[in-house]
């Protein structure tokens, strides 16, 4: 009866451990700089680490998962942003932003690495939720070491990422924000939320130069208008050169030469799409949001392909995996649930999905 007993416990135990999994949604994903290492951060605050050499392997062998070869507890909160600047990966959710080396992380030595050092964009000790600010994007200058952070208090905090020492705040926006991205070329970065409006700030002065508003429709324009969009930009993405701009929020997503300040694209999208993370590709931009599809188009807003995913709602997407053979452009999608897929080829499915 006894081992009945502690059958029973070990079984609702195993139960409940993969209802939490289940319930899981990764937020924020990043390579390592070599792109050995892929990060995947989620909604208890945790960091969990795949090799990728290691899922090259799971794929010569046919098995369809990969379980993560390191996972450790980073923050209180979920995971909502990070990013990886030289050795460092930044990590970041509630108040507090977080560098971890990946040399120490990777060494696998304990189940907790030591962050290696911790700033904060308001008091950790406030517990109240109007004194705690969560951080909802992170981009990085490694050219002036500037690191920017996108603020529920509706503000750019600005950090010295070697000193971790507050340079200020940019505050001008209307609402929470939801992403920020720093130019490398120049003393400006741009960040967008809850107010719709996409405002570039001149770094050296600490003043707005530009605004967009990518969800403003021209009166004697055909183009339509969907329902389901709401009025807030969520996510952005600067290409390499940092002369386009891609803005998504609700139904939208727009693409924006910045030499001109004008919008050249608005991509088709089905009318109840929520997008929830845009970037660029080799080929053209992709995106993805509330339905289980990664969406691909051309710079000019021809549809290239929709490659079907395992999230229901997809929140991040990241290219670029040299460390697993393969030599064209490769793209992880996650969000809502414990999968992560490895799409080797656009337009194709996943070959292989990751676990948490």
């Amino acid at each position: 009866m006894e081992q009945f007993r502690t059958t029973v416990k070990a079984y609702e135990r195993e139960v409940k451990k993969r209802r939490v999994r289940d319930a899981t949604t990764v937020f924020s994903q990043a390579f390592s700089a070599d792109g050995q290492w892929l990060a995947a951060g989620d909604s208890s605050g945790a960091i969990s680490i795949w090799d990728l050499t290691g899922v090259a392997d799971c794929h010569s062998k046919n098995e369809s998962e990969c379980k993560p070869a390191i996972k450790f507890q980073a923050h209180a909160g979920p995971v909502y942003t990070m990013e990886t600047v030289g050795p460092l990966l930044i990590s970041a959710g509630g108040p507090d932003i977080s560098a971890w080396n990946w040399q120490d992380i990777c060494k696998g030595n304990g189940p907790q690495p030591s962050a290696a050092w911790t700033a904060y964009v308001s008091d950790p000790s406030l517990r109240t939720i109007e004194g705690r600010v969560e951080v909802n994007g992170i981009s990085v200058n490694a050219r002036n070491g500037s690191l920017f952070a996108a603020g529920g208090d509706g503000r750019v905090h600005v950090f010295d990422i070697n000193t971790q020492k507050s340079k200020g705040v940019l505050d001008a926006h209307g609402g929470m924000l939801h992403c920020v991205r720093a130019f490398e070329e120049s003393e400006r970065c741009v960040a967008a939320g809850e107010d719709a409006a996409v405002r570039f700030w001149d770094l050296r002065s600490n003043t707005v130069d530009t605004t967009l508003l990518p969800q403003e429709t021209p009166a004697k324009t055909s183009a339509p208008r969907h329902k389901a969009a709401r009025k807030w930009v969520n996510t952005l993405a600067l290409n390499d050169g940092e002369d386009w701009l891609l803005c998504g929020g609700g139904a939208l997503v727009s693409l924006w030469h910045l030499k001109s300040n004008t919008k050249t694209t608005t991509f088709k999208t089905a009318e109840h799409f929520q997008v929830a993370s845009v970037g660029f590709t080799k080929q053209g931009v992709r995106a993805v949001g509330n339905s289980r599809l990664l969406h691909t188009w051309a710079m000019n807003g021809d549809e290239q392909n929709q490659v079907d995913i395992s999230p229901p709602i997809a929140y991040s997407v990241v290219t670029n995996i040299p460390a697993c053979g393969v030599t064209s452009e490769a793209t992880v999608v996650a969000g809502q649930g414990p999968k992560l897929d490895i799409i080797a080829k656009l337009g194709h499915k996943a070959s292989v999905s990751l676990a948490l």
